[in-house]
């Protein structure tokens, strides 16, 4: 079960990129980055927001509940998903 709440966040959310990289380059744009991507349209940068925050939602929990196996790992994940969050919502 833990491999699963580790792994559907990495997928789920590179998908989501190459999806935002997709509709960028549909509309005529070469954007540089996914973010800038994303911040073309409204609707789509609140779901780029609402997939990093629930990918990092998961991270969370797997850290959590693998913190004491992984002590310290668990704690730099922790603080990246925490990052990754709050790199998506501002």
């Amino acid at each position: 079960m833990k491999s699963i709440i580790f792994f559907a966040p990495l997928i789920v959310v590179n998908l989501w990129h190459g999806v935002v990289i997709g509709m960028g380059r549909v509309r005529g744009g070469a954007f540089a980055s996914i973010s800038e991507s994303a911040v073309r349209s409204r609707r789509v940068f609140w779901a780029h927001r609402v997939v990093h925050v629930l990918g990092a939602g998961c991270f969370l929990v797997f850290a959590a509940v693998s913190l004491p196996s992984l002590r310290y790992i668990a704690v730099v994940l922790m603080a990246a998903a925490v990052l990754d969050a709050l790199q998506a919502l501002y």
